[in-house]
Formats: C-alpha cells, sequence, structure tokens
C-alpha cells in the first residue's frame, strides 16, 4: 500500500530518531526515494539544532544588563559617599570667628609705617581690609578679622603685617563678624563708632527662588500627569531645584546667614550637583529594575 506525504511526514520524526518498526522504516524509505518533497523535509530533520547559538544571546543580554545594573549601584554610591564627604568637609573647614579679649593682639610699629599685629590665640586663618575714613580721608582705617575652623591646623603667634599708608592718621579696629567693631590700636577716628558687620543674605534669594520653581514644577506635574512625555521631562527638571535644597540643606541647614558667600555658595552647588547626579543614576536604576521585575 502506497503511503500518502501527509502519513509520511507523521512517521518521519520515529525514523529519525530509530524508534520505527522495520516495516515503516521500509514504507518511509520506499516513499523518500520517490518523493522530493518528503525528501527535503527529511534532510531538514536531519540536521542538528545548535542550541548554544541561540540561548548564548539572551544570556549575554541578561549578563550586560546586570554588569550595568551594578556598575550603576556602585557609581550611586560613590556619588552619596562624595556628597556626605563634601557636607563634612564644608562644616568642619567653616569659619568660627574669634570673639575679642583683652591680650588678644598685641602690636609694634617700624619707622617707615608699618604696623606688625601679632595675634596670641591659636587661629586658622585671618582678614584684612583697609579703607580711608569717609569723613576724615587723613585717616586711615584697618578692619581685622581672625577666625578658626573646627577641622585644621591652628598656629598661635600668627603675624598680620599692616604696610604703611599715606595718611597722617591710621585705626585698627578688630571685626568680629556679626557684633559691633572694636578699636584696638592706632588713632580712634570715633569713640562711639558702633559699626557692625552685617551677614549677606543672597543664599536666602536663592533658596527662595529655588522653593518657587519646585512649585511651580510640581504644579506642572499635576497638571500634565497623564502625558507621559512630557512627566518625564518634569521629573528630570523638578530634580534640579531639589537638588539645590538639598545642598543647601547639607552646607548651611536651615540659616541662609553667610560671612562668606563665594565660599558657601561654591560647597551648596557643589553638593547640589552630586544630589542630582545621585537622582538620575537612583531613577536609572530604578526603572531598570522594574522593567526586569514588571
Amino acid at each position: 500500500m502506497k503511503l500518502s506525504c501527509n502519513i509520511i511526514n507523521d512517521l518521519l520524526p520515529l525514523y529519525v530518531e530509530g524508534l520505527a518498526s522495520e516495516d515503516t522504516r521500509k514504507a518511509v524509505e520506499e516513499h523518500l526515494a520517490d518523493c522530493s518533497a518528503c525528501q527535503k523535509n527529511f534532510e531538514k530533520m536531519r540536521k542538528p539544532v545548535i542550541k548554544t547559538a541561540v540561548e548564548s544571546v539572551p544570556l549575554k543580554k541578561v549578563k550586560t544588563a546586570l554588569q550595568r545594573q551594578r556598575l550603576k549601584g556602585i557609581a550611586l554610591t560613590a556619588v552619596i559617599m562624595l556628597i556626605l564627604a563634601v557636607s563634612a568637609i564644608a562644616y568642619l573647614t567653616t569659619p568660627e570667628y574669634l570673639p575679642y579679649s583683652e591680650n588678644m593682639f598685641s602690636f609694634s610699629e617700624k619707622e617707615d609705617g608699618t604696623i606688625i599685629v601679632t595675634v596670641n590665640e591659636a587661629i586658622s586663618g585671618y582678614d584684612v581690609d583697609g579703607y580711608y575714613d569717609s569723613d576724615d580721608p587723613s585717616v586711615y582705617i584697618y578692619n581685622i578679622s581672625v577666625w578658626k575652623y573646627q577641622l585644621g591646623k591652628k598656629s598661635v603667634e600668627q603675624s598680620i603685617v599692616l604696610k604703611p599708608v599715606e595718611a597722617e592718621k591710621v585705626a585698627v579696629f578688630y571685626d568680629p563678624q556679626g557684633e559691633e567693631q572694636i578699636f584696638v590700636y592706632g588713632y580712634n577716628p570715633d569713640p562711639d563708632r558702633g559699626v557692625i558687620t552685617l551677614p549677606r543674605l543672597a543664599l536666602a534669594y536663592y533658596l527662595i527662588f529655588a522653593l518657587v520653581l519646585m512649585m511651580i514644577l510640581g504644579l506642572l506635574l499635576l497638571k500634565f500627569r497623564n502625558n507621559r512625555r512630557v512627566k518625564q521631562l518634569l521629573d528630570y527638571i523638578i530634580g534640579i531645584p531639589a537638588a539645590y535644597l538639598l545642598g543647601h540643606l547639607c552646607i548651611k541647614g536651615i540659616s541662609t546667614v553667610t560671612y562668606s558667600l563665594t565660599r558657601d555658595l561654591s560647597a551648596i552647588i557643589i553638593v547640589a550637583v552630586l544630589v542630582y547626579c545621585a537622582f538620575l543614576l537612583a531613577v536609572g536604576y530604578m526603572r531598570k529594575g522594574g522593567e526586569k521585575y514588571g
């Protein structure tokens, strides 16, 4: 009896695997000898299936994805450690202006008018500001400030050299920053002086701007919450003022008072940039995790 191609195709798997009976094998072989179509199917079944080529591709993708996630985790940890390090250094190197004491300074004056001011307390640094008195141009005024850090070298008997100026009289005041200036040497142009160096408030303006910007972006997020593309863009943008707020919190806490705007603002911006980098890494890490387990 002559078998049809459909029957032969059903028997071919048994024939290829060597599970067919002797009579079935003979019937299949007789059909293959005369049928080119079934012979082609038979040749396809005889070819070995290379599993490694199929399985290696997704395995490589999984390994690459896991390696990227691991690198992102390491980078995120490194950025967080940098944030903590910069915040700690900024705190430990914040100038602490010394209160005035009677034996704080000693003075000596050379023939050319140079004044040597010796600081008798342990300090980390000092600053000198000089100008002519607006009420009496014949008087030149020096304002001296000294400070120490929580961390860092402090030395006693540092010398401050006040160079000679073209003025009839010289007055030296100590400025403890935020308190009334104290006359310490020379000619006192005004015994009732009572001058106070006020802190700069620019940090407050930056902080308010960041808060207002964050509120506006928050309202836009609510408005476009159903627009996936716009919402994703706003998510990234709102991280900028949020990072600045966290940077300010790390460096200055809740205070906006500063006597060194450049120093404090630079530290805040450095921390803010690191916080934003950490935010981007965290978002990417969580989104990849969501895709993996979603």
